[in-house]
């Protein structure tokens, strides 16, 4: 893991150091209504405190290992008595206190039993007597209902996967163990299972000293990406007003403090995340399949943050610049609002 974030300390601390949010935010959409989010980093203590599956997707370089192995140090630390164990192939970097399993990925072309040398490792733990099982990545189907099968025996259990985002998990799992299981999601959606979903993307941060603010630049921020702005955000949390700043953009000349970079010196990026942490009525749903159903009971019951909505509140907190934002998330800003429009149009989840 190639980790700059400089995170120690308490699991707040760390996460706080790598960009979730550590208090409670206020999101405000294109009309001004103001909706509250839960703060990141108390998700993510609710999960630690939990039996069962808690997997962290994102694509390549999109720091999830650098967030489960943070998460794993702090627990340790925390729990100096509890017996942790990971399974990878191989370790990306070595975690004090932890025991790690390294299985060679040419072994995993070697069957024993129709099952891989990297499920076998994942089943075995289970005769360790674990607290916490990590698992480095859930590619395949044997290694998930290994996975599935160390927490149905009541251990806590954090993988990696790579989806689309946070519910897209459930898709994914959802379509690998098609074929070799019975009713997947019935499975999968059940509390001594799952306990939560975390899905997120680095993003480049805004020098501090020589970013500029768009309200003063107008011309350089790109047509489509202010109306795109603006279909999510009211005016005066773009171009500012007596309360708020605005948005800011980057300064591609730079400054002495950014190397002439317009990004701030190590901590370059940060991460911006939707963090699904699961209910009985959110299990419900999603066991049946009705995974639009518990995206929006996970959004207005449960104050649900989608990463674009942090996305947007890291720009109008002058963290981010729009342009960069939506070139490394490779989606547009507003792209989550169709959803929610549509929902609404249909009278709500019931319609």
């Amino acid at each position: 893991i190639h980790d700059t974030s400089g995170a120690s300390g308490s699991l707040e601390e760390r996460l706080g150091k790598l960009g979730f949010t550590g208090s409670d935010v206020v999101l405000v959409d294109e009309t001004g209504k103001e909706r509250p989010g839960h703060a990141q980093t108390a998700l993510f203590r609710a999960l630690a405190n939990r039996n069962g599956m808690t997997l962290i997707s994102g694509c390549t370089g999109s720091g999830k290992s650098t967030a489960l192995a943070h998460t794993m140090e702090a627990l340790i630390q925390e729990r100096p008595g509890d017996n942790f164990i990971s399974v990878e192939d191989p370790p990306e970097k070595p975690i004090p206190g932890m025991h790690q399993i390294r299985v060679n990925s040419k072994l995993d072309q070697q069957r024993t039993g129709g099952l891989s040398a990297y499920t076998l490792a994942i089943a075995g733990t289970n005769r360790d007597d674990p607290d916490t099982v990590m698992i480095g990545e859930i590619r395949y189907a044997d290694a998930a209902m290994a996975a599935i099968e160390v927490a149905q025996s009541g251990h806590a259990v954090w993988a990696t996967i790579h989806a689309s985002d946070a519910f897209g998990i459930l898709t994914r799992l959802e379509v690998m163990l098609r074929g070799h299981m019975h009713e997947p999601l019935r499975t999968l959606c059940d509390p001594t299972v799952l306990s939560g979903m975390e899905y997120q993307r680095l993003v480049a941060k805004l020098c501090p000293h020589c970013k500029r603010p768009v309200r003063e630049n107008r011309d350089e921020l790109p047509r489509d990406v202010g109306a795109r702005l603006e279909r999510c955000l009211p005016p005066e949390l773009i171009y500012g007003d007596a309360r708020h700043d605005g948005v800011f953009l980057r300064n591609p000349e730079g400054c002495e403090h950014c190397r002439a970079s317009g990004q701030p010196g190590l901590l370059r990026q940060t991460v911006v995340a939707e963090i699904v942490v699961v209910d009985s009525a959110l299990l419900a749903l999603m066991r049946e399949g009705d995974l639009e159903g518990a995206r929006i009971y996970w959004r207005d019951e449960l104050r649900g943050m989608t990463y674009f909505e942090h996305a947007r509140h890291l720009l109008v907190s002058g963290i981010l610049d729009p342009v960069t934002t939506e070139d490394q998330l490779s989606m547009p800003i507003d792209y989550d609002l169709d959803r929610n429009r549509s929902r609404k149009a249909g009278g709500g989840r019931n319609a």
